[in-house]
């Protein structure tokens, strides 16, 4: 019996059950962020190419230049791809996998400012172990490193990535409810 006057005798102790995810929504979760971290860093050259192709006096007055501007927007946006893919499925991949182990021994998020923070830190912390990689990969082989800067944008891309797929994948990963 509780001497709080409101609590119940017959009230049931307030456990919560953790209900881990299928390795289905593991997998799913883990494939969202890949897609996300190897495709939105790519979409960053867009606004770039926009604003040269609005700039070049090229196009103004050599109509055949002006047509082809569609292509070497896509050749750009395969370019972007290319130099970022590897590098970004496997940090997504990372983070795919962080969030479901994160998930695996914790409830639900009830916050959205919960659910940024924990896409910036496991982004961030993603992008960190590629990066690492990148930088001693050379080392080990006798060349330079990467330089700093890139580096620096492997992580704030990794960051931006992580704040851009975490809600989506936390709901691949929450059970199903009927």
């Amino acid at each position: 019996m509780s001497d709080h006057p409101f609590e119940s005798a017959a009230a049931p102790p307030t456990t919560s059950i953790l209900v881990r995810p299928s390795w289905r929504a593991v997998a799913d979760a883990a494939g969202h962020c890949m897609l996300v971290f190897a495709y939105a860093p790519a979409l960053v050259a867009i606004p770039l190419w926009l604003w040269f192709e609005l700039h070049n006096p090229a196009n103004l007055h050599v109509p055949v230049i002006l047509a082809f501007a569609p292509i070497r927007g896509f050749l750009l946006l395969l370019d972007a791809f290319q130099l970022g893919a590897a590098a970004g499925a496997s940090a997504g991949c990372l983070h795919g996998f962080f969030l479901s182990a994160w998930r695996w021994t914790h409830d639900g998020i009830s916050t959205r400012r919960q659910r940024l923070v924990l896409g910036a830190l496991g982004g961030v912390l993603a992008a960190s172990l590629v990066m690492t990689m990148r930088l001693l990969l050379p080392i080990f082989r006798g060349g330079s490193p990467p330089p700093v800067d890139e580096i620096a944008s492997g992580i704030a891309i990794g960051l931006l990535c992580g704040l851009l797929s975490t809600s989506t994948a936390l709901r691949l990963l929450a059970p199903a409810t009927d």
